[in-house]
């Protein structure tokens, strides 16, 4: 976990550093405008620096996209609380950007429309995945990480809403009406997935798509009830459509098991770089020859008795299925044997 976290702030920091040079060069400006819009920049920088590492994995499953995080719970939880630390910094150091905020009221009918928003903006894209195998789409989600993933779903989009339904629609609201306000912001949360979409991962139209449609929910919840309802409705629609497909921790990794339970221990395996299980049915044995590419993309697979072979990272390929639209081929050290004891 730390080396992973040391790269990631090695990846991020020079960044960072021009973000907080032109923050510091911008606050002169008596507009909190350019201000807002430095900050959105820095978030979409941190942001999608997380996807290289596979801190997060996003996907589509022909025009439904999905979302799976990493397994690793101390990760998630300690970008969770970074997240909120750095959000109550800039609300208290900044007075003019903390102006802009409209909470509203902490009360029962403002987290049932945060919970109704939440639950209307991931509906659609968990039913239109359903009848797509969950190997397909992320594979399973282990029960145990729900509370940590709860967590930094609303720490993490606490932090979204805040700039986009927080700063930017409250600083809108001064030079437009409000539905305008509430429209523009929609569109420019949608417009800051497209470099996500289109070069940092290839998932394409689905993902703007989606942020089109959670952003325009999360602008009207703030419009009506304010931030902690756009908040709430935001994070809970992550973490449902991250936690979609649960299952519990099986007790063997063996090739008698379903495709989306190998697909979940090879990769907590690969991870972890751990060795060759032990006292279980089969065995994971790194791949150490020649060069080959991801065997889904040989029609059937590549398959050497008494071994198969299967890519850690493709769980098309871990399911055994034909190659299918998605499935990229890997290099030889992502491959891994699974070789079935006597």
């Amino acid at each position: 976990m730390l080396s992973g976290l040391l790269a990631y702030g090695v990846r991020i920091l020079p960044g960072l550093l021009l973000i907080g040079a032109c923050y510091v060069v911008a606050r002169r400006e008596r507009d909190p405008l350019l201000r807002v819009m430095v900050l959105i920049l820095g978030f979409v920088q941190v942001r999608d620096a997380m996807t290289p590492l596979e801190f997060w994995r996003l996907g589509a499953a022909g025009a439904v996209p999905w979302l799976r995080f990493t397994d690793q719970a101390g990760t998630l939880l300690l970008f969770g609380l970074g997240t909120l630390a750095l959000t109550a910094g800039v609300l208290r150091l900044d007075s003019e950007l903390r102006a802009l905020v409209r909470w509203g009221r902490f009360a029962p009918v403002t987290l049932g429309w945060g919970v109704g928003g939440g639950v209307l903006a991931a509906a659609p894209v968990l039913l239109l995945s359903l009848p797509t195998p969950l190997a397909a789409r992320g594979g399973a989600v282990a029960v145990t990480l729900l509370p940590v993933l709860l967590v930094f779903s609303l720490a993490g989009n606490l932090a979204e809403e805040v700039l986009f339904r927080g700063f930017l629609q409250g600083r809108l609201e001064q030079h437009a009406s409000a539905g305008r306000a509430a429209v523009l912001s929609a569109l420019l949360f949608a417009a800051c997935h497209v470099f996500l979409a289109s070069t940092v991962t290839d998932v394409g139209w689905p993902l703007p798509a989606f942020a089109l449609y959670e952003g325009l929910i999360c602008a009207f919840l703030r419009l009506r009830d304010g931030v902690i309802a756009a908040a709430l409705a935001h994070g809970l629609a992550i973490f449902l459509l991250a936690g979609a497909g649960l299952t519990r921790r099986p007790r063997s990794a063996g090739l008698g098991q379903p495709a989306s339970v190998k697909a979940s221990y090879v990769r907590r395996a690969v991870r972890a770089r751990a060795r060759p299980f032990t006292g279980l049915p089969d065995e994971l044995v790194p791949y150490r020859g020649p060069p080959l590419t991801c065997p889904g993309s040989v029609p059937g697979g590549v398959k050497a008795q008494p071994w198969s072979l299967f890519c850690v990272d493709c769980p098309i390929c871990i399911e055994g299925s034909s190659p299918r639209r998605g499935c990229t081929p890997q290099p030889h050290r992502s491959l891994h044997h699974v070789r079935s004891r006597p």
